[in-house]
């Protein structure tokens, strides 16, 4: 099997070409898998040990207690995840998966601006990208993580925890130019 396993969670939307590009510019193989339901179960995810997950711009069931039971086990397991979606916090903020897995504090819905510094400077509106960053959250990081990327306006806007989970509180289908995102990816 590839090193990469890519999940689909984006309830039927064509996001996923931005990943697929940004992977294939880089010449790194993985597997798709389109969620229909629930996601990929632990064993599945264990089997790689890279799993990027997107739920784009979904708001209501980005990842069900399923999802986040076999994501946990995974990476407790030792696996690594790359997560991103504008609404995630939004809708699993009181988890205990956001709170303590990923160390995430939900600050606010829409972290009003497109700018996004860190490791990699992107925009996250415009250009060749999904445009479809409306309401990007506003994060913190717990004493669990560390918050990496910021908005223009110093709202948080991605963490590390440890160097297992990555975790972009905004769509990476919306970063601005394929070039951007080939640098993020």
């Amino acid at each position: 099997l590839p090193a990469v396993l890519l999940v689909d969670d984006d309830k039927g939307k064509d996001y996923q070409k931005y990943f697929k590009a940004a992977l294939d510019a880089l010449g790194q193989d993985y597997t798709y898998f389109e969620v229909n339901g629930d996601g990929p179960n632990a064993v599945t995810l264990g089997q790689y040990p890279l799993v990027i997950w997107f739920t784009g711009s979904d708001y209501q069931k980005t990842l069900t207690s399923t999802d986040q039971a076999n994501l946990k086990a995974y990476l407790n397991a030792g696996g690594h995840l790359f997560l991103t979606g504008q609404d995630l916090g939004y809708n699993i903020k009181n988890s205990s998966f956001y709170k303590e897995t990923l160390g995430a504090n939900f600050v606010k819905d829409n972290a009003g601006n497109h700018d996004v510094s860190g490791p990699v400077n992107v925009t996250i509106k415009g250009g060749d990208g999904a445009n479809n960053q409306r309401y990007p959250d506003s994060i913190t990081a717990n004493s669990n993580s560390n918050l990496v990327f910021k908005y223009g306006n110093e709202a948080g806007a991605g963490l590390t925890r440890g160097d297992n989970i990555i975790y972009l509180a905004f769509g990476f289908e919306g970063i601005s130019s394929a070039a951007s995102r080939k640098g993020m990816m």
